[in-house]
Parts: C-alpha cells; structure tokens; sequence
C-alpha cells in the first residue's frame, strides 16, 4: 500500500534492531515519495497501475512485478541482498522466486488473509487456481512459509499438501503496548466503532442493520465506521434508507493513531472479518480493554472470554449482532468494564517483542 503494512513496519524495526540493513521495495501513490530512509530501513516506492490502497487487481499485480525485476536488477548491479523476506505469496513471492533463480538470494514468504485458494470466499481465488504451479513451486523454493494464524496454516497445508507442510510455521501478530492507550472513557453515549475496510470481507452491512434497534430518541447510541472500499456508497444507501443518519457516521480512512484513540472513547469496537488471520483492529481492542465483538473464528476463541471482554456472532447475522448491542448497551449505562487484569495478559501476550524476536530468530537460523 505504499507505506508498508503495520505488521510489515514492525517486523523490519525489529530486524533493523538486530544490526539487519534493511530495503523495502513497495508501490508508490501520490503524496508519497519515491524514496525515504525511516531509521534504519530504506524505502523505495516503485511506479505502478495501481490505483487503491485498499485493494489490487490483476493487472496491477502484473505490472508492479515487471517493475519490480526492472528496479531490482538495476539496483543489484552495485548491491547485494543476503535474505529476501516476501511479503504475499503473490505478487512478493514472485519477485522472491526471481532474485533466488537469478541471484542466488533465499527467501521466505509471509502469508497474508488471502495468499492461499479459498472457494467463494477470496477474490484472488480463480487466479491463485489457475496459477497453481506457480504457487507450489514458489512455496516449495523457500526456506520457510509464515502464516500469522492457525487458521491461514491448516487452509496453506490442505491446498500445498503434507509434504511441504514440514517448512510451514506459525508466528502470530504483535503490537506495540506503548503505543496503545489502556484507559477506557465512560461517557453519557453509548458509542460503537466499526474498523475495517468497507469490503464484503469485513460485512459493514451487517452493523448498520443492527443500530435500527437505536433508532428511538430515549437511546443515546451511535456508530462510528472507520475505513473505506468498495461498499462505501451502499453503506450511505442503508444508513438513508434506514432513517440512520443521526446514529451512523461514517468516517472514512483516518490516521491510524486517531482510530486507536477511539478505543478509549467507544464502548464497542465491532470488527467483523470472513476468513482472515488475527486482525491488527481485534488486537488494539484486547489490549486497550474496549469491549469487542466480531465474528466467530477459531483463532479467537483464546483472545475472546464471552460476556467478560467481547462476544461472537455469525457473520451477516444483524439480529444476533443487535442483541449483544443491546446487552452490552445496559450493562455500559450501569459502570460495566472490561476486567484490568485480563487486558494486562493480553498487553503481554502479544506484546510486539516477542513477534520481532520470533522473526529474528527465523532470519538468523537461514543465514547461518
């Protein structure tokens, strides 16, 4: 996306802490410049087709591919690259595959929600299947496939096959506690923030169905959506049809230091998401103690204590989402907070550290 990714930024601080020097080779948008040096990582943003920072399509893909080979045998010439560490199998697992054939540089892949075939649920699924040789030997070259949750490694292993489910390993996704405030603000208005693009991916749909059980003036509620995408004029569609302006605002993209000192303002964050790994959004809502709800998954059954610090409902479902709306709306007009212990687990649990240590680890052992 131009900026590199939050889990991206803080894999490679932590690398650059261990004495690696880092490049990273990303897309360039306006505003942005075409090389920057943050501390010690080094920034090149390459001229593409792309055209949204929140998503990518085929033809973009290929062209940033070509410019990236072009970028990086003109950059090799007086350089030299120990490690490659790709991030998505497509189209970074490509460019991988290509400095490994041409320049002899090992790689390892960092999986990311929708690297691996998903039927009817990936966008990129009839692309990865029909270029299926492809992923396999790009999976197969590299020394190891990273898939920040479980969910993301079992799919990987049914689609590749036991044989190479011996290189996957699981390191999940951190965040930095300092940079998280702890300290929710209880207020007179029941306030709900949605985080998210405004993709079918992340159902914002679904929310504004719910806040119809809001819309009557002895109720003091609102909504607040975070993000953008593709579903954004139909959201503003139900919120008019819904009668909800007064009760669902929509935000647009924000700076993401202003998103997470919503959390301390909310008394919800609702953050849905269909088939992806941990999300960053669910991660800041645990370790703030802003009571969370989101759909039910696998993987977050051990951040998730029903009724203590956030709910599950099934994705699309607006009137079990509407119920647990209602319930956490009573118990928040009556002083209810997320116990302070059991945030203080999660900012330990996942504090960035021991993800950037993982990483570190990883990297070492294949250079050695």
């Amino acid at each position: 996306g131009g900026r590199a990714c939050v889990m991206c930024n803080y894999i490679m601080e932590g690398l650059a802490k261990e004495g690696y020097a880092i490049t990273m080779i990303s897309t360039n948008f306006k505003g942005l410049n075409e090389f920057e040096r943050i501390r010690d990582v080094e920034i090149y943003r390459l001229s593409s087709k792309r055209k949204k920072s929140h998503q990518s399509n085929i033809r973009e893909i290929r062209n940033w591919v070509k410019h990236a080979k072009q970028f990086l045998d003109a950059y090799l010439t007086y350089n030299s690259y120990s490690i490659c560490i790709a991030n998505f199998l497509i189209p970074g697992g490509i460019v991988a595959r290509y400095l490994q054939e041409e320049y002899n540089i090992p790689y390892y892949i960092i999986y990311h929600a929708h690297d691996i075939p998903i039927p009817k649920i990936s966008r990129m699924y009839l692309y990865h299947y029909l270029n299926r040789k492809k992923i396999r030997e790009i999976c197969e070259h590299s020394k190891q496939n990273v898939f920040m949750s479980g969910d993301l490694k079992k799919m990987a292993d049914t689609f590749l096959g036991q044989e190479l489910a011996s290189k996957s390993m699981l390191i999940p996704k951190g965040m930095d506690p300092e940079n998280i405030p702890f300290d929710n603000i209880p207020g007179h208005t029941f306030r709900i923030m949605f985080v998210g693009r405004l993709i079918r991916q992340h159902d914002p749909h679904t929310l504004i169905r719910a806040m119809r059980v809001f819309n009557r003036k002895d109720v003091w509620a609102m909504a607040l959506l975070f993000g953008d995408g593709s579903m954004k004029r139909k959201c503003i569609e139900l919120i008019g049809e819904y009668d909800l302006t007064e009760y669902v605002y929509m935000e647009g993209k924000v700076d993401r230091e202003d998103v997470i000192t919503e959390y301390m303002y909310s008394a919800v964050a609702v953050v849905p998401s269909l088939r992806e790994g941990i999300s960053l959004a669910v991660l800041e809502a645990v370790m703030s103690g802003c009571y969370l709800i989101t759909t039910e998954s696998e993987h977050y059954k051990d951040l998730i204590i029903p009724g203590i610090n956030g709910d599950f409902y099934p994705i699309g479902d607006h009137k079990k989402l509407e119920r647990l709306l209602v319930n956490q709306y009573h118990r928040y007009m009556t002083g209810y907070k997320v116990p302070e212990h059991l945030v203080e687990r999660y900012r330990k649990k996942f504090n960035i550290i021991n993800t950037q240590r993982e990483y570190h680890k990883l990297t070492s052992s294949i250079l050695s």
